[in-house]
């Protein structure tokens, strides 16, 4: 798990860089300009975007409890993308 650009993050959904910001901004999460995308706000994406397909297998099983702890603590229930 390293941080990511936003290019790293759109190729991991499919989406274009303004497709994954347009996503993010109507759920409400801003990111920050010019600098990398942080674990805790990739897992924050991941919680509400659901876990990319394309991760792979050992980053994914490494970020599957902490997306699923972040769902608990903040009481998003539709975790069925995990």
């Amino acid at each position: 798990m390293t941080p990511k650009t936003r290019i790293q993050l759109a190729q991991l959904y499919g989406f274009s860089t303004r497709t994954l910001s347009n996503r993010l901004k109507a759920i409400g999460i801003e990111l920050p300009a010019r600098q990398l995308i942080s674990i805790a706000k990739q897992i924050e994406i991941y919680a509400h975007l659901g876990i990319p397909t394309c991760l792979q297998e050992a980053e994914a099983r490494k970020i599957k409890p902490k997306v699923l702890a972040y769902c608990r603590a903040r009481g998003i229930t539709d975790t069925w993308r995990f």
